[in-house]
């Protein structure tokens, strides 16, 4: 397929016992979740640009044909990605939603709901009919 340069020796490298990938993977999908909830804006920050470049070697270590270190890192990718929406879930629930104004209220007669009560509510009343 042509030669990769410095992206292809970097994977090369990277791969030397395919287990090393995987290790990283592993480590990565267990620990996901700690800086996600202890520094949520800099894992999600760190969480997107650890999946696209996890994504783009893997990639490139398919092209290379070196297939368990692109399995790795494909799942280093996803890991990184479920740590970056954990941490914009962890941001949105401390801080609140990112759009201005207050929370839609859902109400019946006098009574608030919230957003899950409304949608409970909703089901039971479809259901009844």
């Amino acid at each position: 397929m042509g030669d990769l340069g410095w992206v292809g020796d970097l994977v090369t490298r990277l791969g030397q016992p395919p287990e090393n990938v995987w290790l990283v993977a592993l480590g990565l999908a267990c620990a996901a979740p700690m800086p996600a909830f202890v520094v949520p804006r800099l894992a999600r920050s760190t969480g997107l640009a650890l999946a696209v470049l996890a994504l783009g070697l893997g990639l490139v270590a398919t092209v290379q044909q070196q297939t368990m270190e692109a399995l790795g890192l494909i799942t280093a990718a996803v890991s990184a990605g479920f740590m970056a929406s954990w941490s914009t879930r962890t941001v949105r629930e401390a801080i609140g939603s990112i759009v201005a104004g207050p929370m839609p209220t859902y109400t019946f007669g006098q009574l608030a709901l919230s957003r899950a009560q409304s949608r409970s509510f909703d089901y039971l009343v479809m259901r009844d009919r």
